[in-house]
């Protein structure tokens, strides 16, 4: 796939340009809003460079209390540090994706910031450390946290989403269009590629929602991909 325009990526909330070392990283698809079918609104996802969270951020002035409360972890990825009581596990959720799939290293959402890119610019991602898992996505009540969480801090909520076909024809009543939680709960999602703008090495952004095998060509996807990964084909950026 050719590289990207400069303008591929872009805020999707908020002020501010796109923070430099974007691409080459996995990320987590919220919403693909009725409004603009043609884009999805993403978190980036990090390691860290390998780093615990409070190793990046070890103090407790307000700076870096601040910056640790940007990240949730995602399972295997040590519980976040700031998790020290039953009331703050709730503030602060461990991720998990379903099925037993992982990532490639420890990782971090960062639910800070959210961007949006046209989605015909995905193709298929797969880990190479688990050849046998095909489909990236979070579990049900990670959704339901991660949302959350991300609504708390910044005041971002995913607008309508485009309707789900399959939920549209269970139902009897005339199909009417779907929060960002109600779309996440009843789909299955798989990731896809994405080439960075700066860089010859293919990247992978995993966001399409599908129940056919991976194919060769982008699938349109349904309204929201929990889980997705944005990295090099030789292994994601740091």
């Amino acid at each position: 796939m050719e590289n990207l325009p400069g303008c591929a990526v872009r805020r999707a909330h908020g002020k501010g340009a796109v923070e430099d070392g974007i691409h080459n990283h996995p990320v987590v698809v919220v919403s693909r809003p009725v409004a603009d079918e043609q884009v999805v609104h993403f978190h980036l996802i990090t390691s860290l460079q390998g780093k615990k969270l409070d190793q990046l951020y070890p103090k407790s002035n307000e700076f870096h209390t601040s910056r640790r409360s940007w990240y949730l972890p995602i399972s295997p990825s040590p519980e976040h540090p700031d998790a020290i009581s039953k009331k703050a596990k709730k503030r602060f959720p461990t991720l998990a994706l379903a099925d037993g799939a992982t990532l490639r290293w420890n990782s971090y959402v960062n639910i800070r910031h959210v961007y949006k890119i046209d989605w015909t610019l995905l193709k298929p991602y797969s880990n190479l450390n688990t050849p046998q898992a095909t489909t990236f996505r979070l579990e049900r009540e990670s959704i339901v946290r991660m949302i959350a969480k991300g609504k708390a801090l910044t005041l971002y909520e995913p607008s309508e989403q485009v309707p789900v076909p399959e939920l549209q024809r269970r139902r009897t009543a005339p199909p009417r269009l779907l929060t960002s939680i109600e779309s996440a709960l009843h789909i299955e999602w798989r990731a896809l590629e994405l080439s960075s703008p700066d860089s010859d090495n293919e990247s992978v952004i995993s966001a399409v929602a599908t129940r056919e095998p991976i194919a060769p060509e982008p699938i349109a996807p349904e309204p929201i991909a929990p889980v997705f990964v944005y990295g090099t084909s030789s292994g994601f950026a740091q």
